[in-house]
């Protein structure tokens, strides 16, 4: 939710350009809804399906997807050195939890 009350489910767009806005009743009148059945999930034709890194990665933001999605026809990975981006994120997320895991 952006602070002029439009709604998007992605924070990396514009507030002008969210897909929806919140009514004075607290709803959510999506403008689009139709686009985010296209863009929201990872189809059989994304790279992204078959990837070993999908439970870190979960792919491109709804944003980068329809970017990808109008580009490509299909989702694109996101990172040009796959193995070196999730290795970061593992490390990364090992130090940050190292206390919790008694590591």
């Amino acid at each position: 939710m952006f602070p002029n009350g439009n709604v998007g489910k992605c924070d990396n767009e514009k507030p002008e350009d969210a897909k929806g806005v919140l009514t004075e009743s607290g709803d959510i009148l999506w403008k689009t809804e139709y686009r985010f059945i296209q863009y929201h999930q990872l189809s059989s034709g994304s790279e992204c399906v078959e990837c070993k890194y999908l439970p870190f990665c979960m792919g491109p933001c709804p944003r980068r997807r329809e970017e990808m999605y109008v580009q490509h026809k299909h989702i694109v990975c996101q990172h040009k050195d796959k193995e070196e981006a999730m290795e970061k994120v593992i490390v990364d997320y090992c130090e940050k939890n190292s206390d919790f895991y008694n590591i």
